[in-house]
């Protein structure tokens, strides 16, 4: 082989004249190659014709597969054989009309075969491609219900056909990508015969305990001595929803110093359930995403730089958003993510109220006074001084004026300065569950992707030291304060494979309601009428398990 994109092969013996013949065309096309450059536009003036071997009538196609072979029986004696690009193809000649093509890389190229006059005998447009009969078998093996055909294009594979579901697609293309050793090389173009649609049904469910207990008595002592204050305070833990309870206060002057002692008896017991349900359901197709969100958007104000203020919006609510995947079997893959978040007062951001004073508009001083004697009567002698401001308002009657009358200034007073009050700022805290995850579950079958079970507890005491350690006396200086909360959280997760049904088989929550009349909202006090009204065909049965579905 050399340098010039062409290929020289060896004789195998059986002819020594056809290896002489080799031999000196393999000396004689390099100096072919390099005349022929400049040699074109002479043949192209003479009327010489350039043979590239494509439209030729010896002029054949073959697609070689990689690392594979194929034999050329030509029909007559070659005695040189030429390959454009010998990277991707070798030839070697195993005897005048017997040559091997071995497919060395991926790619095209051509072979020109002439005999001993130089006469083309065959020329062959080759096209080296893996071998994709392998991966065709290995398909139909491992995916028996698919109907995939593997077809190579240079060094990519396309995936044709039709598969079962979203699962059988990308295990093909997970195949393919293995077989040509890299993912991007695989082009799947498959289609899913029938397309699993699934609906998730997610419960939050929170609960939480509280109990909250006092007890006690907080005995609080001001005593001035020497122009210094000793105060003696026991609170208690909770006083701020001890309102409730029991708080009896007694305040006693003892000497004549002014020293006060104060004692309160508190005595609560509080006890708080709250319940947290939240169930929201969404429908997408294998393979899709799918996002769900009932509640709404709190603007948030977020300091940007130069004291530019802008407006971000945080969402809330009960939001839900999966991506389902349907596996064989009916067992559902699903990458779930859901919130249920609420706007509360506890732990929330504020700021003061700020007051801004902007300056006022300095004052203008009025005009001063302009004083001229006038010759009223025309003798050439001043009679009279007048002001000339007042002349020009014309308020000296028998002056001509001349032009239009000026109105006269008076001057302006100082503006009054400007107070600007912010009002403070209160940004609200948000409580939020939370869960994100994957899991893989049967049509139908549920699983507790999430759970929490916390308690806390909390109780301190308080006193007079010394005193509230004394047996039975001692509780009557000091109190108790205990607090105890639990909080349980689950968050069940449940997947159906569902498909569309007729909307007689679907209801909805406004189907039924009626608007109450006048009289049923004054004498009744109803603001709707019964569900089921006569001669609606409604049938009376007692309904069992999860209701609002329709599942086929």
């Amino acid at each position: 082989m050399n340098d010039r994109g062409r290929n020289c092969m060896k004789n195998s013996g059986h002819s020594s004249s056809l290896h002489g013949a080799v031999r000196a065309a393999c000396a004689g096309l390099g100096g072919l190659w390099i005349a022929f450059a400049g040699a074109a536009s002479a043949l192209a003036q003479s009327g010489s014709v350039i043979d590239f071997g494509g439209d030729a009538e010896t002029s054949r196609s073959i697609v070689l597969p990689l690392n594979k072979a194929a034999v050329v029986t030509l029909p007559r004696a070659a005695a040189d054989v030429l390959v454009s690009q010998p990277s991707v193809v070798d030839a070697v000649v195993r005897s005048s009309r017997k040559v091997y093509l071995l497919g060395l890389d991926v790619g095209q190229t051509n072979a020109f075969f002439f005999d001993g006059q130089g006469r083309q005998i065959l020329n062959l447009e080759i096209q080296v491609e893996r071998d994709v009969d392998v991966l065709n078998d290995l398909l139909a093996r491992l995916l028996p219900d698919s109907r995939i055909t593997a077809e190579a294009i240079n060094d990519n594979i396309i995936l044709k056909g039709s598969v079962k579901s979203s699962a059988q697609a990308a295990t093909a293309a997970d195949i393919a990508g293995r077989f040509v050793d890299d993912e991007e090389k695989v082009i799947p173009m498959m289609s899913i015969r029938q397309r699993e649609q699934v609906m998730l049904k997610v419960r939050v469910v929170e609960m939480q305990r509280s109990v909250i207990k006092q007890l006690g008595v907080d005995v609080n002592g001001i005593a001035a001595l020497s122009n210094a204050a000793i105060n003696a305070t026991a609170s208690t833990f909770g006083a701020g929803v001890a309102s409730s309870g029991l708080a009896l206060n007694a305040l006693r002057q003892i000497g004549s110093n002014g020293s006060n002692v104060g004692l309160t008896f508190r005595a609560l017991e509080q006890i708080g359930l709250v319940k947290t349900l939240a169930e929201p359901t969404l429908t997408a197709v294998s393979g899709e995403s799918a996002n769900f969100l009932a509640g709404g958007e709190f603007p948030i104000p977020i300091n940007q730089r130069d004291d530019v203020i802008t407006i971000e919006f945080k969402q809330f609510g009960v939001g839900l958003g999966f991506t389902p995947l349907v596996l064989d079997k009916g067992r559902i893959n699903i990458k779930v993510s859901t919130e249920v978040s609420e706007i509360t007062s506890a732990n929330n951001f504020s700021l003061s109220s700020q007051s801004i004073t902007i300056p006022g508009t300095p004052g203008t001083p009025a005009p001063q006074d302009d004083f001229q004697l006038i010759d009223s009567n025309g003798d050439g002698v001043p009679d009279q001084v007048v002001n000339l401001a007042s002349v020009a308002a014309g308020e000296v009657p028998g002056i001509p004026i001349v032009g239009d009358p000026v109105a006269r200034e008076q001057g302006t007073p100082p503006g009054d300065p400007v107070i600007i009050n912010n009002g403070g700022l209160t940004i609200p805290a948000f409580t939020v569950r939370r869960a994100e995850t994957t899991v893989e579950l049967p049509s139908g079958g549920s699983l507790v992707m999430a759970g929490l079970l916390q308690e806390n507890m909390r109780q301190t005491m308080n006193g007079i030291p010394g005193i509230m350690d004394v047996p039975i006396l001692g509780q009557l200086f000091r109190s108790r304060d205990y607090q105890n909360s639990e909080t349980e959280l689950v968050i069940i997760a449940t997947p159906y494979i569902v498909s569309p049904t007729q909307e007689s088989k679907l209801t909805d929550p406004s189907k039924g309601f009626v608007v109450a009349t006048d009289a049923q909202s004054i004498l009744l006090g109803k603001l709707s009428a019964t569900y089921g009204l006569a001669g609606s065909g409604v049938e009376e049965k007692t309904l069992q398990g999860p209701l609002g579905f329709i599942l086929d």
